[in-house]
């Protein structure tokens, strides 16, 4: 059974302030050039304020990190529908928004998205979600997990001899931008488009977290995640094989 992101943390909140996590995330190890320079390897801000020219996901500080993206392609999309714990992930009708992806390396995978409240801040306001992402089966979890370590540049974990039976993996996301436009140096802002901008928090109890931007289109039925800072990639990494490569997940944030 997957647990139910009823509880919000401090941190997912905290995190979308003027300037995002900066302040409480540990630095990303600086790249060869950065290092050189002494300038500190940048990281992506949840939300830049300022009015109607509010940004999000501005990459702060300079010099900047090689990859860092997985793109995605949108298959079908099952809207109004209620989330299932075995494949295909959905069943019936409900409030959640389900739709199947394919890397751009060919990797599948499923992905749940719910709605769940909305807190009115002093220059924007938070929209929270349940998410979860899932995998049909270990071989295609597998896959993703390779192809999540390729793009952010990390070492997958290895497998285990045997592998148990698979949940979905769920994350706390806070959606940073709705109904966006794309920026030319790739942040969101403004109105009148279709992007929806949002950020993962990975969350192991007793462990440690870890996060990752997700921006989707349905209209143009594309996406991608993007790195919040290098320090997190292998964490999320390792988090994604625990759950849909080897159906031994490391936790779930939430209550039962």
């Amino acid at each position: 059974m997957v647990h139910s992101a009823r509880t919000v943390t401090c941190a997912a909140l905290l995190c979308v302030s003027s300037l995002g996590c900066e302040k409480k995330e540990p630095p990303p190890a600086p790249s060869k050039e950065t290092a050189s320079s002494g300038a500190a390897a940048p990281v992506g801000g949840d939300a830049v304020t300022g009015g109607a020219s509010r940004a999000a996901q501005v990459k702060l500080g300079r010099g900047s990190e090689a990859g860092g993206t997985l793109k995605f392609r949108i298959g079908a999309v099952h809207e109004k529908v209620d989330r299932a714990d075995a494949p295909p992930w959905w069943k019936g009708s409900g409030d959640w928004t389900v739709f199947e992806a394919t890397t751009e390396d060919d990797a599948a995978m499923t992905v749940g998205l719910k709605e769940t409240r909305r807190l009115k801040g002093e220059s924007m306001t938070y929209i929270l979600f349940d998410a979860v992402i899932a995998a049909k089966d270990g071989d295609e979890g597998g896959k993703l997990v390779n192809s999540f370590a390729r793009a952010f540049g990390v070492q997958a974990p290895p497998a285990p001899g045997a592998r148990k039976a698979l949940v979905p993996l769920q994350v706390i996301s806070v959606v940073l931008a709705e109904k966006a436009q794309r920026q030319k140096d790739g942040s969101f802002a403004g109105t009148g488009g279709d992007w929806t901008a949002s950020k993962w928090t990975f969350e192991v109890p007793g462990d440690t977290s870890a996060e990752m931007f997700f921006n989707y289109n349905l209209t143009s039925k594309e996406g991608e995640f993007s790195r919040k800072a290098s320090s997190y990639d292998p964490k999320v990494v390792r988090f994604l094989a625990a759950s849909l490569r080897d159906g031994a997940p490391l936790a779930a944030p939430g209550d039962k």
